[in-house]
């Protein structure tokens, strides 16, 4: 049987398009494994969100072609997507296919039969104007899915090549995605984290008109035992209305990854966000309010154009007061493509790791602050796999915990949602116990 390498790069939206190709080259009659390892076929699926993709995707390159010179190589993804000239020209890449085609790939690739087909299949992304998947079965998770209901974006930010990648905003309609939950509960799951590029913007595409929030309560209204985590969704997206039923349900897991990027009000308007940052911290703080226990993830930016040390300072103050759980850090990295390439007052490679440091550091006090709040506590979670005996586990207000291994049975080392007490928070980690 031959054997094929799926490796991916980039988000949970890219990881879930990985599931399907995994599926895909199954069905072809290879055997899949998701590492980096021997294989007659190399499928890397690419980021593009900074200029480092290009080499990211060189480097896997020669590192695959290295493993086995005589296999063969498909690029795809956001970075085959926006740049398909250029990965094109890798040396050792067979097959460029673009984020269109994605989910046609084994179609059009016939690698068996070796009939001709252009090396470079990528098409205009904005002439997607529907979201069409089949359904997906299995991961390699055991526990937890992830399901994408949307995919592209219209937002536009100045720093981010996304929409030219993944194009419009597309949704799933609501029937499928109830067909792909209720079939993903079928096969064991016990937790589906539900992503897309942007995710707030669900339904406003559909014939219909609908909204996350209208999803959301379909899926919470099915008679099924399953939990819903939301990957990552705007400030702007969670009224109260949408923050009352968060906090009635059952099933919602209690955890927003509510990206900021910059809390300096200038910095936004050049990032064109569509908030000032007192919009964001009261939103932030009426969540943490409302919602006992709640995990609330930020995402912030630093170092983006014109940023100067006050401004800088405007976000590190703005993410001390607020609620947060835990930071995503990331160094502003020039994209060419998007507007803010071209901005005036660049900030030194030294001065954003500088900055970076600072962030992830309060970033610590904050998941350290979050964890030991959370000790003594009994949380549902779901189980994780783990090396050997080192099991984890993920409750539903994102606290990873390390379980004492006198308490992993095998019987539960699959999936279902189990009551885990934190007993203690040490080294930068979190120790419980099955109840």
């Amino acid at each position: 049987m031959k054997q094929a390498a799926v490796i991916t790069l980039g988000c949970k939206v890219n990881a879930f398009d990985t599931a399907l190709l995994w599926e895909d080259l199954e069905r072809r009659g290879y055997s899949v494994i998701g590492e980096v390892g021997m294989a007659d076929l190399y499928v890397i699926n690419t980021c593009t969100v900074t200029n480092n993709a290009g080499s990211q995707s060189r480097q896997m390159v020669r590192k695959v072609k290295r493993i086995n010179p005589a296999s063969k190589v498909i690029v795809t993804g956001c970075h085959a997507q926006v740049s398909a000239d250029e990965v094109a020209k890798i040396e050792g890449v067979d097959y460029v296919v673009g984020n269109n085609e994605k989910g046609r790939l084994v179609e059009i690739i016939d690698l068996e039969d070796k009939r001709e087909v252009s090396r470079v299949v990528v098409g205009n992304i904005f002439d997607e104007k529907r979201l069409s998947q089949r359904r997906i079965s299995r991961f390699q998770r055991k526990s937890r899915a992830v399901l994408k209901v949307q995919d592209g974006c219209e937002a536009f930010c100045s720093y981010c090549i996304i929409p030219y990648a993944r194009g419009l905003s597309r949704s799933l309609p609501m029937e499928e995605v109830e067909e792909q939950v209720l079939a993903l509960a079928e096969s064991g799951y016990s937790e589906i984290v539900l992503t897309g590029i942007h995710i707030g913007g669900y339904g406003l595409d559909l014939p219909e008109k609908r909204t996350f929030l209208d999803l959301l309560k379909r899926l919470d209204s099915l008679d099924i035992d399953m939990r819903y985590r939301i990957s990552s969704i705007e400030p702007t997206e969670i009224d109260d209305t949408m923050l009352d039923f968060l906090v009635s349900s059952k099933k919602i897991c209690r955890h927003l990854h509510i990206p900021l990027q910059s809390g300096d009000e200038a910095t936004l308007k050049r990032m064109e966000r569509t908030y000032t940052p007192d919009d964001y911290l009261k939103r932030v703080q009426r969540i943490a309010e409302r919602w006992e226990g709640v995990g609330i993830g930020i995402d912030i930016i630093a170092g983006f154009p014109g940023e100067d040390r006050k401004a800088f300072m405007n976000s590190y103050d703005l993410i001390k007061a607020s609620p947060a759980s835990y930071l995503h850090v990331f160094p502003y990295s020039k994209r060419d493509g998007t507007p803010a390439a071209d901005m005036q007052g660049h900030v030194s490679p030294a001065e954003i790791k500088e900055r970076c440091a600072a962030l992830r550091a309060l970033g610590e006090e904050k998941k350290e602050a979050f964890a030991r709040n959370n000790v003594g506590k009994v949380l549902p979670s779901v189980m994780l796999e783990g090396k050997g005996d080192d099991m984890k586990s993920l409750t539903d207000n994102y606290l990873n915990v390390v379980l004492e291994k006198s308490d992993v049975k095998g019987a539960i080392k699959g999936s279902g949602i189990f009551p885990v007490n934190i007993r203690s928070y040490r080294d930068g980690r979190c120790y419980g116990s099955l109840v």
